[in-house]
């Protein structure tokens, strides 16, 4: 076999990383330190239940995003706050252009999409329960249309995608596979990209 990176054949801009860190909340601290040391988490009426150790890795992530989906029933558990959303706004007001934002959970898309249609943004979404109709025209919005956000989760969108109208690339949450990162990174870092694309990381401190 013949391997050839993209960097040897393809002339492209440089990938630019950076980190924007944020303080969980008060609640959101106690109830990320209670799964963490003791796989349990308290849920809206006051009782505190049980979570297996592997899944309570996931649990960890929802509680930095502001809710948890609870053990035992197909539904969400709010909490009071979810500093992660306000982090993202923070970056997004230095940030021009169009932009991907991916996320790993739908809770976590459908609360970034409220976010920025309330203040009037105009959001296209690309996951699992978008039908491929849908799908093509969220790509067409971001494009050649008038959509600012692709917001979208890496393990629907991130191969196979031309995403190079943007130039900013937010991981509001990340997945655990390596190679789901790199083939989401790849969307708009491709023949057609112009400028220096950046990556931005959002991450919860400690």
């Amino acid at each position: 076999s013949y391997r050839v990176l993209k960097k040897d054949c393809l002339d492209l801009p440089e990938k630019i990383y950076t980190s924007h860190y944020f303080d969980l909340t008060p609640g959101s601290r106690a109830a990320y330190e209670l799964m963490e040391s003791e796989f349990r988490i308290n849920l809206e009426n006051g009782d505190v239940t049980s979570v297996a150790a592997l899944a309570a890795i996931s649990k960890l992530q929802q509680i930095t995003s502001g809710f948890v989906k609870h053990p035992f029933e197909d539904r969400i558990v709010y909490m009071d706050d979810n500093p992660r959303i306000e982090a993202l706004l923070e970056v997004l007001e230095g940030v021009k252009g169009k932009v991907i934002i991916w996320a790993k959970f739908r809770e976590e898309i459908a609360n970034i999409s409220a976010r920025l249609k309330l203040a009037g943004r105009k959001v296209v979404e690309y996951h699992g329960g978008v039908d491929k109709d849908e799908r093509e025209e969220a790509i067409d919005a971001l494009q050649t249309g008038d959509a600012e956000f692709f917001v979208a989760q890496p393990k629907a969108g991130g191969v196979g995608l031309t995403l190079t109208a943007a130039e900013t690339t937010i991981y509001y949450s990340n997945e655990f596979s390596l190679r789901i990162r790199l083939q989401s990174e790849d969307r708009n870092h491709r023949i057609g990209t112009k400028g220096d694309v950046r990556y931005i990381d959002l991450v919860g401190n400690d």
